[in-house]
């Protein structure tokens, strides 16, 4: 959806108001990072994608010990606990 803007001064940088309603539709707030690509004549403004939290092998191994691991058994052994079909 292509929206006019106005590009104002802002300190020692120019900036560029976004109206609210686009605002709203993404979801941005004061303060919210986003990407800038510029090339002749077109400037793409990309908000980045929610960076996914990486886990380590070591915090999801944390709370395993031997206890808490079960043996391997073949799924011709395996007993149904609930209405699975064999």
């Amino acid at each position: 959806m292509a929206t006019n803007a106005k590009i104002m001064k802002g300190g020692n940088s120019v900036a560029m108001r976004i109206p609210h309603s686009t605002a709203k539709r993404l979801a941005l707030k004061a303060g919210t990072n986003v990407e800038i690509d510029d090339e002749p004549s077109k400037i793409t403004i990309r908000i980045p994608r929610a960076r996914v939290n990486r886990v380590s092998l070591d915090s999801l191994l944390k709370g395993v010990s031997p206890s808490t691991v079960t043996r391997d058994c073949e799924w011709d052994e395996a007993v149904a606990v609930g209405r699975e079909v064999w």
